[in-house]
């Protein structure tokens, strides 16, 4: 580093590639940095949502094992995929 740059700063003066805007290859195509950085967006939501299924689903199971059995949760999964799984066949097939 040269003196008087900050370390944000290569030594020739001009920024470090990344938040900037600046073009990156990806596998096929150019995609700006602020694509890169939506995409990382979307995966944190998408991880979210998932945990949250999961901690509701486990809520779920909890309360149906404290209140019938333990062997509702089960049953009641079992009927749950089976409903989701006819769902995903019918709209696949409007298609």
């Amino acid at each position: 580093m040269r003196p008087g740059t900050s370390c944000g700063e290569r030594a020739d003066g001009r920024p470090p590639a990344g938040g900037d805007g600046t073009a990156r290859r990806v596998p096929g195509r150019f995609v700006l940095s602020r694509e890169l950085d939506r995409l990382e967006q979307i995966g944190g939501l998408i991880v979210m949502v998932c945990n949250i299924g999961i901690a509701l689903g486990a809520v779920g199971g909890g309360v149906l094992v404290d209140g019938v059995s333990a062997g509702t949760p089960l049953a009641v999964g079992g009927v749950t995929a089976v409903a989701g799984g006819a769902i995903l066949v019918t709209l696949r097939r409007r298609r």
